[in-house]
């Protein structure tokens, strides 16, 4: 009798170890097939949402969100099994340059006990599209190589034994860096400063031209040695933006302006501006800020990263030029709007009170901190906000009036019931130490950084 027990306890063992090897080749299948059919249809979807008119008026690759997103959900509900169910995640979707984000989440049909929403298996895709180009005989260049080689820059080389070509004056010039933390990352001035032969700073060549790109080649203490136009010298931090995709991968960047401005008043449309293109190309991969800003960011975007949480920068430097012009632009709708001008000139409070704000609290009518790099306009992945980003009205007001405190208790009705916002507000001022404003819930600025530049530059404006 007691072999019997024994032989029925092996037999039920093996039932569950057979179980259990179906279970976990089924999760590894299905997980497997699943990314490769996830990469495949990322590709082909983004591929067909190219936007080729805008490429033949621009020279830009330019992909539609809204036709990728339709794409990708027409060929995952053909390629995928029927029978399956799977949820589609979009993290992060961006036109120009195009990339994506893509999740999902399916479930391997394996379960000994599978429940409606059970999902074991995820897969995710980031992808990119990107054209590499080399120019190639273009006017005063030179291929010649003699005993003095000249590269595309028209900076002279010397031979020597080990095929070194670097330029002497570079190399004497780079003797000063002490650290190369930002090595390889681009840059550009805010203001035009000296540039400086090496670093001592004894002599300069000239002066840097705001809205030239550089590439970082090392530091020492605030100043940058920098690759500026085929030479290399140095410049003072304190006045040069950096690229913020570099700087803050932690990040994701969605610039609005850069390809379609989601500017509105009142929820209604700005003319010449929603949906219009108002920054150059140079926007799509270079996102400059400040420096001595940029670092407060990176702060904040670290704490939010390490919370869960990730920023999404929708705007960050602005040119002068297109504040005006986007100014301009309310101003005629305010003047031809009585409900645009009356959300714009006051607020009701939760008590019932008015309050008066005006036109100047949601676009500068001076310089604002945009146009010397030193403020972004952020929102939190995931979460609902207390208006739609780019709201130009007092629906989109972070505190109740502007002449409160800019305390949590004084939070607007709209900032009160949004958690999303209120923990944007610590990563921004908490961890960053960044300022507010009392009328945008999402614009967060360096006061020390936009008073050292000053008057700010316009440049790469489309407008």
């Amino acid at each position: 009798m007691q072999s019997s027990y024994w032989g029925y306890w092996l037999i039920v063992l093996g039932v569950g170890i057979i179980g259990l090897m179906i279970s976990v080749q089924g999760i590894t299948t299905n997980t497997t097939q699943d990314y490769y059919s996830l990469r495949e249809i990322t590709e082909a979807s983004m591929l067909e949402a190219v936007d080729y008119g805008y490429y033949r008026d621009y020279n830009e690759v330019k992909m539609n969100k809204e036709k990728f997103m339709e794409v990708f959900v027409r060929m995952l509900a053909e390629t995928m099994g029927t029978a399956d169910t799977y949820e589609v995640n979009f993290y992060a979707i961006y036109e120009a340059p195009p990339k994506v984000s893509v999740e999902i989440r399916s479930s391997s049909g394996t379960g000994f006990i599978p429940s409606a929403g059970d999902y074991d298996t995820t897969s995710r895709i980031d992808a990119i599209i990107q054209i590499h180009a080399e120019q190639v005989g273009t006017p005063g260049s030179s291929n010649t190589n003699n005993s003095g080689n000249q590269n595309s820059t028209g900076t002279t080389t010397q031979p020597d034994d080990n095929n070194d070509d670097e330029p002497i004056a570079d190399a004497t010039c780079e003797e000063g860096i002490s650290t190369t933390n930002l090595q390889g990352m681009g840059g550009v001035a805010m203001a035009s400063r000296p540039l400086y032969t090496t670093a001592d700073r004894d002599e300069t060549n000239g002066n840097v031209t705001p809205g030239v790109k550089f590439d970082i080649l090392g530091e020492s203490g605030n100043y940058w040695a920098i690759e500026y136009e085929g030479e290399c010298g140095w410049v003072d931090s304190n006045y040069m933006a950096i690229n913020l995709m570099d700087y803050v991968p932690e990040a994701h960047y969605d610039i609005a302006n850069a390809s379609s401005s989601i500017f509105r008043s009142s929820g209604q449309a700005i003319d010449g501006v929603t949906g219009t293109r108002l920054y150059t190309s140079d926007y799509n991969g270079f996102v400059p800020a400040t420096f001595s800003f940029a670092q407060k960011l990176k702060n904040a975007a670290s704490a939010a990263r390490a919370a869960g949480d990730t920023l999404v920068i929708i705007d960050a430097y602005r040119p002068s030029g297109v504040s005006r012009y986007v100014n301009s632009r309310l101003t005629n709708l305010y003047n031809s709007n009585s409900t645009v001008k009356e959300n714009i000139d006051y607020s009701t409070g939760a008590s019932g009170a008015r309050y008066t704000w005006g036109q100047g609290w949601f676009l500068a009518q001076g310089t604002s901190a945009h146009n010397t790099a030193c403020a972004v306009d952020v929102t939190l992945s995931g979460y609902s906000m207390p208006s739609y980003m780019h709201e130009l009205s007092t629906q989109a007001i972070k505190y109740y009036s502007p002449n409160v405190a800019k305390t949590s208790s004084n939070y607007s009705v709209g900032m009160s019931a949004s958690e999303g916002a209120k923990k944007l507000s610590s990563y921004m001022m908490g961890s960053g130490g960044l300022s507010d404003l009392a009328s945008e819930w999402w614009h967060y600025q360096d006061n020390s950084c936009h008073s050292r530049i000053g008057t700010g530059a316009s440049f790469w404006s489309a407008v």
